[in-house]
């Protein structure tokens, strides 16, 4: 195994934030398993995911009684002949989330356009086998989304076999995806009709959890893949390749190569769908884009000579109708000095928007118009705004960073960050247009046994992160000693605010110390997945 050209033992500052019993992860190191990382995935990161790799990789410290990331990244890299550490390593950095039905659209379009023109060229050749690829397909809902919609459009009685390829780097997560169990609340988004066709519902022990049925078990061979160790086990043709919010991990050469290999497996006239945050721009002149991150294999003789494409399908439009262009505020005028001094039902009422409050671990974005409401002691929000599509949305972080991802996460300014982005990115913001507005940080803590210096991290976590990121900070209130209320509308972008009495001050205190103290009585009783606050 060759090791990356970062040592991880060069001396420099420590800049993370440890947990209590772990050396934190200095500059060194982390330029280190970023290397490490790259060479044996692909996948990229930035100087802001410092952060992210330390919680990350602190379980796997911990499983092997280490306390410093030096010691853990001697380990991988002289000590694990078989790989084993290596593959729990990838696990932990990779991201695996999605649901059923992401992005609708796309299954939209595969019933809609795909599968007309899919049975009309079985009757005219007698081709009858569909065969789809899912890459990246995390904990399975994406594959078993693709295998729901196609049993449901194509005829009945099996004169159509499918067979669907499902692959990730994470080997956890695909255990978890063949076995195809899942809680009540994920498979909320699938239609009912089809979770009582699909879906077996667990009684007893298995009670508020189902099972994928056997009828769509069968069509689905998960495998492990990683993008870049050729070949690739997996032939074409494929008639579609889903590859969505995967790319972005990656650099553009490696998105270049990527997406050249998907070409070289999908049939002409073959469909690639990629996310929303994702673009083959640049990258191949071998597809032609369709509308809603849908591109279309062009045929050998159309890349080569750059003759006109045919016209693309008309596509159906997003599920819920295409959103139209927001005035601003609808119902009466209201003075929006006025706004923040109301209650909820009050502020719907008059604006004629639905008001959500969010709580501390909160994260909250809307495509449609609405007021984001919420209070901050020395927590910060985030508010993040899509000019382009008017989409925007907010966060709530307690702590700027933690050592685990077990108990809501979103408490931890990187998990926070990083949720609110990928949520504002699935509505179809572009991140390229986000813009920032960040508020809290006020010193009112004195109690819950966290350092009176959080204030100050939380603002200069949520400053270094959104300046990494190539975010610009529009406007912000961060510090002072005054709690505040913050009333963020999601369709203009603005945010009103302003401060809290001294009793709001003392109630702040109080619900951020009994959060806390919730948190470490769920920790206490599960050892394994235990944080530890600095």
């Amino acid at each position: 195994m060759a090791e990356p050209r970062n040592a991880a033992r060069l001396p420099g500052a420590r800049e993370s934030i440890g947990a209590h019993g772990l050396q934190p992860l200095t500059t060194p190191e982390f330029r280190a398993f970023r290397g490490l990382i790259y060479d044996k995935s692909g996948i990229t990161l930035s100087d802001s995911k410092t952060q992210l790799v330390a919680s990350r990789l602190a379980r796997r410290l911990r499983a092997h009684g280490l306390d410093s990331y030096g010691s853990y990244f001697d380990l991988v890299m002289r000590n694990d002949p078989d790989g084993t550490e290596l593959r729990e390593l990838l696990n932990a950095i990779t991201t695996n989330k999605t649901d059923f039905f992401r992005e609708r659209h796309h299954f939209d379009f595969v019933t809609r356009t795909f599968l007309p023109r899919f049975l009309d060229r079985a009757r005219r050749t007698g081709e009858r086998n569909l065969r789809v690829w899912s890459a990246g397909c995390s904990s399975g809902e994406e594959p078993y989304t693709i295998a729901m919609t196609l049993l449901s459009a194509l005829p009945q009685g099996g004169q159509f076999p499918i067979q669907i390829t499902a692959t990730d780097l994470d080997t956890q997560v695909l255990d978890r995806a063949q076995s195809g169990v899942y809680s009540d609340d994920v498979v909320a988004p699938v239609p009912i009709e089809m979770q009582r066709r699909f879906f077996r519902r667990g009684t007893g022990a298995n009670a508020g959890k189902v099972r994928v049925n056997d009828s769509l078990r069968e069509l689905i061979t998960f495998r492990q893949l990683n993008f870049v160790e050729q070949p690739w086990p997996v032939q074409g043709p494929f008639d579609l390749i889903f590859c969505r919010n995967v790319m972005i991990y990656f650099n553009a050469a490696t998105q270049h190569t990527i997406v050249e290999q998907f070409a070289q497996r999908l049939r002409p006239d073959g469909y690639l769908f990629i996310g929303h945050s994702e673009t083959l721009n640049g990258l191949s002149e071998l597809y032609e884009p369709l509308r809603g991150t849908i591109y279309r294999r062009r045929a050998p003789n159309e890349a080569r000579d750059g003759s006109p494409a045919p016209a693309a399908p008309a596509l159906p439009p997003p599920a819920g109708g295409p959103t139209p262009a927001r005035p601003g505020l609808a119902g009466p005028a209201v003075p929006q000095a006025r706004i923040p001094r109301m209650r909820a039902t009050q502020v719907a009422a008059l604006t004629g928007q639905r008001v959500v409050s969010v709580i501390i671990g909160g994260v909250s974005a809307s495509r449609e118009p609405a007021q984001l409401r919420t209070l901050l002691g020395s927590c910060v929000c985030a508010c993040l705004y899509d000019p382009g599509s008017r989409i925007g949305g907010i966060n709530h972080f307690m702590l700027p960073d933690g050592m685990e991802d077990t108990f809501t996460p979103t408490r931890y300014g990187v998990n926070a960050m990083e949720m609110l982005i990928n949520e504002l990115l699935k509505l179809g913001a572009d991140r390229r247009r986000l813009q920032a507005k960040a508020f809290g940080a006020a010193h009112v803590l004195s109690g819950a046994g966290l350092s009176p210096d959080v204030p100050r991290k939380n603002a200069k976590f949520v400053k270094e992160f959104l300046q990494t990121e190539g975010i610009p900070l529009v406007s912000s209130r961060l510090g002072g000693s005054a709690p505040v209320e913050v009333m963020f509308a999601t369709d203009t972008g603005k945010a009103l605010v302003r401060a809290l009495g001294d009793s709001f001050a003392q109630d702040l205190m109080l619900e951020e110390s009994r959060f806390d103290l919730e948190i470490r009585k769920k920790l206490s009783r599960t050892p394994d997945g235990s944080v530890e606050l600095f």
